[in-house]
């Protein structure tokens, strides 16, 4: 006698091998979209602090508060080829309240350019000295920034 109604055993079992299937697939994606989402939030943390850090470097050019000896900022010359730029160096090369203020911070405010550490090198474009400043980013990615040197009485740095 041969029953009419109902599913097969065989029907039952394919049934739950493809929703097997789609669970694991479904699984998979989303496992991977939120690992997709975290290095990506992870990398957007790297590029913020590697900003804040060029940014920083930057408006310290631009607002003069380089330390200088006889007219010539005294990174300059201490900056050779991938020379770190370590808070010790960053401190002899800022005039003292303005390291304090931006790159010494308390627990509230993390410091500025130690997540990764950046690098500097004197360079020579058009004949004239530049120092080219690295923030590292993540891997090998970095940002550059290029700082033309002036002498500090030098026109077009403030002077006469």
């Amino acid at each position: 006698m041969r029953l009419t109604s109902g599913y097969s055993l065989i029907e039952l079992v394919l049934a739950l091998v493809i929703i097997g299937i789609t669970s694991t697939t479904v699984a998979s994606l989303l496992v991977t979209s939120l690992d997709f989402a975290q290095r990506n939030a992870s990398y957007e943390k790297d590029l913020r602090a590697a900003v804040s850090c060029y940014e920083t470097i930057l408006a310290m050019d631009e607002a003069k508060e380089w330390r200088s000896n006889r007219g010539q900022y005294v990174f300059v010359n201490a900056c050779e080829a991938d020379t770190q730029v370590t808070a010790a160096r960053l401190s002899a090369w800022l005039k003292g309240p303005t390291y304090t203020q931006l790159f010494a911070r308390d627990s509230d405010k993390p410091a500025i350019c130690t997540h990764r550490t950046p690098t500097c090198e004197k360079l020579q474009i058009n004949s004239k000295d530049a120092v080219r400043f690295t923030i590292p980013i993540r891997g090998d990615q970095a940002l550059e920034l290029v700082i033309p040197v002036i002498g500090v009485n030098s026109p077009g740095n403030g002077g006469p």
